[in-house]
């Protein structure tokens, strides 16, 4: 195979464990794969030792502390009786595994001397059989009995027996679950972690690593399976707004004291390649605190937006829209790529809680204003419902209004029902009248007419008889009139001669019955319809106003009429 192809294999491999697409134990057992058919000169040549044989059932480790000598068949962990119930030094017994790690298994196991519960890491038995790791071993617990501190996880005790292999660190159990756990259920609900939360677990972390700076402990491998959360489970922590975390940093197991000791060698790059400082990949220097401050930065960024900070990583406001420029401000400080510009433990978390103090006070603000405002929709609604009832008091009192006026409408309409009755009654009645005036007017105007058509009837023979009468007087009947006068005159001077004188001078009215017309002013002038009067004679008397017709009398002068006044 080409050299220059198993080196790029290498380093995807690399990068693959960098990124977490796989895990350590993944990592070496390809890695061995890749390099078990090489010659030694090759693996020189690469720079890589030998790698352990696949599927051999034995590991392979240094006789002495430099790695040389004679190599001896070391047991493995699955070569230890670590299964539940199995009693370890005669005082931890093994309840369940709660993870694994480079450095070995953790369980939790029950202290049969102080009956209580705790967690134990055993280390592997290669690393015991190695000097060097041992000692660091060793000295862990050294450092982590002197740092007691209620953010770091207490180390109880350290027991080791090389003729067995064994080696082990009781310390406190943490039933909660790690920061971790706490991510994967965030992605898992597919939500975005609470910012005060993130902040509270931020915090906590800082305090803890702040306390062992002082001590002059480095703990080098902060990462989020190595932040337990006592505040309870992740499901609960996520249900119960505003709980307390209660952070505690643990596996202190390749923390170092800041000097430099014969066993620091920097060849041996310890801890999670995503959460390590870029200066310790880029240098031999033995790490600073910085490095642990670099490390609380990458947690809490991916926290924050999901994503570790691998690379040229991006500002964590362009993943995460509601985070305050304040707390970006520090977590980019946090991770800045210098040692120096990245702020002390101590002051990351003066910092921190400041700003806690702030997005508090903030909080404060706005739950008073959410308050008020919730007071102020309290009572807009408390005065809603007022106007509501007050208008379904107005709509009651208006309804019972229109059915009182709806009464008073229908009594009233039929109060104008019957007065209309009564009206059209009335116009019945009048209208009888009007037409029995109506008749009586027509048989008035009637008899009326016929009075008129009687008065004209009348007129008509009075002007007949005028018209006779001047006939009779016309020049025509002149000679006929003179011999007619002086037949009267004569004839009246007989009569007058011959009549006896009576002492009134009154017409003489006719003996024998009949109608007789009588001339009054006749002068020797013309004659008018003014001075002819017919009068009716019975039994020696005038008839006065007798109602006659010229049907039933002659119009016209006859042989009968006797005018004893003319």
């Amino acid at each position: 195979m080409d050299l220059e192809e198993i080196r790029r294999d290498l380093a995807t491999l690399r990068r693959r464990l960098v990124t977490g697409e796989i895990d350590e134990e993944i990592y070496r057992r390809q890695r061995r794969l890749i390099l078990e058919d090489l010659p030694p000169e090759t693996r020189r040549e690469l720079g890589t030792p030998t790698p352990e044989p696949a599927g051999s059932g034995v590991r392979l480790g240094p006789s002495g502390p430099a790695g040389g000598g004679v190599r001896t068949a070391l047991p493995s962990l699955a070569d230890l009786d670590l299964e539940p119930g199995t009693v370890l030094f005669g005082q931890w017994r093994i309840e369940r595994e709660l993870g694994r790690g480079g450095f070995g298994v953790v369980f939790e196991a029950h202290e049969l001397l102080l009956n209580e519960g705790q967690a134990i890491k055993v280390l592997d038995p290669a690393m015991v059989a190695r000097a060097e790791l041992l000692a660091r071993f060793r000295r862990e617990v050294a450092l982590m009995r002197r740092l007691i501190h209620p953010r770091v996880v207490r180390v109880y005790d350290y027991r080791e027996n090389l003729e067995l292999s064994q080696a082990l660190i009781s310390m406190e159990y943490v039933q909660g679950g790690s920061v971790k756990d706490l991510a994967l259920a965030t992605q898992a609900a597919g939500e975005a972690l609470p910012l005060p939360l993130i902040l509270a677990i931020l915090s906590q972390t800082l305090e803890a690593l702040a306390a062992a700076h002082t001590e002059g402990v480095i703990h080098r491998d902060v990462t989020p399976g190595n932040v337990l959360l006592a505040g309870g489970p992740p499901a609960r922590l996520l249900a119960e707004s505003g709980r307390d975390p209660g952070a505690k940093l643990v596996d202190f197991g390749i923390a170092a004291l800041a000097e430099r000791s014969e066993l620091s060698q920097r060849s041996q790059v310890l801890g999670t390649a995503a959460y390590v400082a870029p200066e310790i990949l880029a240098s031999a220097d033995e790490p600073l605190p910085a490095a642990d401050v670099y490390g609380c930065g990458a947690v809490i960024y991916e926290l924050l937006t999901g994503e570790p900070p691998l690379g040229r990583f991006e500002r964590p406001s362009t993943l995460r829209s509601d985070l305050p420029e304040v707390v970006e401000e520090l977590i980019m400080a946090m991770l800045s790529r210098r040692p120096q510009g990245r702020p002390s433990a101590s002051a990351a978390l003066a910092r921190c809680r400041e700003i806690v103090g702030l997005l508090e006070q903030e909080e404060r603000r706005l739950q008073a204003e959410a308050e008020a405002k919730q007071r102020a929709e309290a009572e807009a609604k408390r005065e809603a419902e007022e106007e509501e009832q007050r208008q379904q008091a107005e709509a009651e009192a208006e309804r019972k209004a229109e059915e009182e006026q709806r009464l008073q409408a229908e009594a009233e309409a039929k109060r104008k029902a019957e007065e209309e009755k009564q009206h059209r009654r009335a116009e019945a009645e009048a209208k009888r009248k009007a037409e029995e005036e109506q008749q009586r007017l027509q048989a008035e105007v009637e008899a009326k007419r016929k009075a008129e058509a009687e008065e004209q009837r009348r007129e008509a023979k009075a002007e007949k008889v005028v018209e006779l009468v001047e006939e009779s007087t016309g020049a025509h009947n002149k000679r006929r009139l003179w011999w007619l006068v002086l037949l009267l005159v004569a004839i009246v001077v007989v009569v007058v001669a011959n009549y006896p004188r009576t002492p009134s001078n009154e017409p003489r009215i006719p003996a024998e019955p009949g109608i007789y017309m009588r001339v009054d002013g006749l002068s020797g002038g013309a004659l008018s319809p003014d001075m002819v009067e017919e009068v009716r004679v019975e039994d020696g008397a005038e008839v006065p106003d007798r109602p006659y017709t010229f049907e039933q009398d002659l119009p016209i002068p006859s042989a009968r009429h006797r005018r004893p006044d003319v």
